[in-house]
């Protein structure tokens, strides 16, 4: 059991070393892939408590488990790079090693001397796993301010006519939003379907796609999309307190744009 708890701990170390290092270096990562990540280590975990008493298979297996993690965790594979993410790699986890070490005194103290209670070495393991889930929610918690904060910095009121319809929407200004409408030569706005439901009813929207036509534009992926298109509108943006009017194309898209926390993209010459 104690070897058990070990390997259960030295997962969750390792774990959350390598999620800090993609937050450090800001490297795009899908948690499942990070935990698939974690099976050399353990294989590494596993050969030292069989080889415990020969030093230089423990080194060498960790040693050859965290380069392979972060050859398939890097961005980039230049010397530099990787001697800075195994630097930093090391840093961490002796600072994990040793925060995770003072938090199991702390609470073993706490327990003796609050509750009268002794935890034992069995579940210490615990420990790290709440240690790791308070740091993933703090990281998601920040993360999370920190769009709603873009989102109030960079989102505006367009209000435009479709259909003899007033309607408004909120809009974010999307610097990754180039499209422009080959015809007329304007930006294109990008609006979901879902949210003109707000305003129009499923007869009416049949009726503006039946009148649109298609341009081409790239998706972030780089593939080539359709979107329908309508003719050009006139469209009044509130900037703060200023209400300032452009001719815009007016594109139609089925992406709910996050899960509705906006209903239009503008274009990126709104900056």
């Amino acid at each position: 059991m104690e070897n058990f708890n070990l390997i259960i701990i030295t997962f969750f170390v390792e774990l959350l070393t390598d999620f800090l290092i993609t937050k450090i270096f800001k490297i795009r990562y899908k948690f499942l892939y990070l935990i698939f990540l974690q099976i050399p280590k353990l294989c590494a975990s596993v050969l030292c408590l069989v080889y415990k008493d020969v030093f230089w298979i423990c080194a060498l297996s960790k040693i050859i488990s965290k380069l392979l993690c972060l050859f398939f965790l890097t961005d980039s594979f230049k010397p530099k790079r990787l001697f800075s993410l195994m630097f930093a790699e090391m840093i961490i986890i002796f600072s994990c090693i040793g925060f995770t070490w003072f938090l199991g005194l702390w609470f073993k103290v706490a327990l003796e001397s609050v509750f009268n209670q002794e935890i034992q070495l069995k579940y210490q393991f615990l420990i790290i796993f709440c240690l790791f889930l308070y740091i993933f929610a703090f990281f998601k918690l920040v993360r999370n301010i920190e769009k709603n904060k873009f989102f109030k910095q960079h989102l505006v009121k367009v209000s435009l006519n479709i259909l003899n319809k007033h309607m408004s929407f909120y809009g974010l200004i999307d610097s990754g939003n180039s499209i422009i409408d080959p015809v007329t030569k304007e930006p294109v706005i990008l609006i979901s379907l879902k949210s003109l439901t707000k305003f129009l009813n499923l007869d009416e929207i049949d009726e503006i796609l039946d009148d649109c036509r298609f341009i081409k534009c790239e998706t972030v992926g780089g593939s080539s999309v359709e979107i329908p298109v309508l003719k050009s509108n006139k469209v009044v943006i509130n900037f703060g307190d200023d209400l300032c009017e452009f001719n815009c194309s007016i594109g139609l898209t089925k992406i709910k744009f996050e899960n509705g926390k906006f209903d239009c993209l503008l274009h990126r010459d709104f900056i």
